[in-house]
């Protein structure tokens, strides 16, 4: 108890009966009291820092007390040895005396060796002591977690008895596996196939939406509830789907056209936009120049930036014979989020290094997926026109300007595996319980063989005797026949 002292159950219980009731004193005994054996405990409640431990008066030695133990008394907190001198921590809190000087705090950070030839002072006991305290601490935290767990299930109440550990597995793992590979098929195989992916989802749901038909129509024993099984496929099947299809259009559908389209192909400002298409990576740069062609660089001084909470940037990629005509044509535009200013101030990716010279492309609209943002980044589009004079080309395609365009689609391809890990790691969150609960209430399992029959004779003895019921109808409809 608080107080530090000794007690048995009934003496507990008579000092406790007036604060606390006797099952909360039993519950207490049962799972947080720490039991003690051997000499009296310190009270740490009116201690809590030990400033008064140097003034208990020493224990028997380790003599005694391995005399004790080979008795068969066991302790369990035997006091220090007789040592020449304690140190008074009251007094002496920080050990500042003179008679701790010369200390080797490396060997003896606790100073438990006295300076002046004292013997060792172990007021925690022998190893064989810390031992034991270590495994009393062990056996409480096993008792506090088995606490912890018969709370939990008192507070989901008994569940079916029934409960078969082959069926856990299914219900918490099945929806699982079903939502990853349906989500792995919109991510991967939709580059090569649409019918394929709807396919494949639209075959799944039937098989789940069948399972709980056949459930419907009476097939109900055995371990595995298909009505259960069932409701977790379409959920599952039904999220995997549409965060398939969120992934796709965010992240993948990017990332793979990039190892789609063309990669490096020579391209300079004045180059018709509709003719680079089918390009996933255009170079800028001459190798034998040092430098880009025909000087195509990002023209930041004639940047825009459409705010809408963030700002949407364009600059346009020109060169000096494309901005020296009459009409200046735009065939690719820089685009990047919170780079740039109302106007000018471009600095999106590497559109400030004099070394860049490489352009990942766009697949869409909008940055940083095909469609994100698009009526922005046509609002900034618009918007830098008007103010320089611009004219954007029929098909001018959106790109990032950048030095390694390889470093760039690792960027991405590492955004895609987040995506991924992080809707399975939310899928396990939610699925995985709610099969556990179905599992443990064993909702929709009805079982055959000897349960079946002995729901059977409930029944025929609810309905009462044989003879007071159909069988009696029947012999006096024999008598009038």
């Amino acid at each position: 108890p608080e107080d530090g002292g000794l007690r048995t159950f009934e003496e507990t219980a008579a000092k406790y009966r007036d604060r606390y009731s006797a099952q909360q004193i039993k519950e207490w005994w049962d799972f947080e009291m720490i039991a003690h054996e051997g000499e009296d405990i310190h009270n740490i409640a009116g201690d809590p820092f030990l400033t008064h431990a140097s003034r208990v008066p020493p224990s028997p030695g380790r003599g005694e007390a391995g005399e004790a133990s080979r008795s068969g008394a066991a302790t369990m907190y035997p006091g220090p040895p007789q040592v020449a001198e304690l140190a008074d921590v009251l007094s002496d809190p920080f050990l500042a005396n003179d008679r701790y000087a010369g200390a080797d705090v490396k060997e003896d950070p606790f100073l438990m060796h006295a300076s002046q030839g004292a013997s060792l002072v172990l007021p925690i006991g022998t190893k064989g002591d810390r031992e034991d305290r270590r495994q009393q601490l062990a056996q409480a935290v096993a008792k506090a977690r088995r606490h912890w767990t018969e709370s939990f299930y008192r507070v989901l109440g008994p569940g079916d008895d029934r409960r078969d550990q082959r069926s856990l597995q299914l219900l918490v793992l099945g929806p699982w596996f079903a939502f990853v590979w349906v989500l792995l098929t919109w991510l991967l195989v939709r580059r090569f196939s649409d019918a394929v992916v709807f396919g494949v989802t639209v075959l799944m749901l039937l098989v789940s939406v069948g399972a709980m038909l056949s459930w419907y129509q009476g097939r109900r024993s055995g371990p595995v509830s298909l009505l259960a099984a069932g409701a977790l496929g379409i959920v599952a099947i039904s999220g995997g789907a549409v965060a398939g299809y969120y992934g796709w259009e965010l992240y993948w559908r990017q990332f793979w056209w990039t190892q789609t389209g063309f990669r490096d192909v020579a391209t300079t400002a004045a180059t018709p936009a509709m003719a680079r298409a089918d390009s996933a990576v255009l170079d800028f740069w001459d190798a034998h120049r040092g430098g880009t062609r025909n000087d195509s660089r990002v023209d930041f001084s004639r940047a825009a930036g459409y705010k809408d909470t963030k700002f949407y940037c364009v600059a346009p990629i020109l060169s000096p014979i494309v901005s020296g005509a009459s009409l200046v044509r735009v065939n690719f535009w820089a685009v990047g989020v919170n780079c740039c200013q109302k106007y000018g101030h471009f600095q999106c990716d590497d559109s400030r290094e004099w070394d860049a010279g490489k352009a990942v492309v766009m697949l869409g609209p909008g940055y940083p997926c095909p469609e994100c943002e698009a009526e922005k980044f046509r609002a900034a589009v618009v918007k830098a026109e008007a103010a320089h004079g611009l004219v954007s080309a029929d098909g001018a395609r959106f790109v990032r300007w950048v030095k390694d365009p390889s470093a760039t689609v690792r960027s991405m391809l590492f955004s895609c595996l987040g995506f991924v890990l992080a809707v399975s790691a939310v899928a396990a969150i939610v699925l995985s319980p709610a099969g556990w609960l179905l599992w443990y209430y064993g909702v929709g399992v009805e079982w055959g063989g000897e349960d079946a029959l002995l729901a059977a004779t409930e029944a025929a003895l609810r309905r009462g005797p044989l003879g007071a019921g159909g069988v009696g109808g029947a012999g006096g409809a024999g008598g009038a026949g």
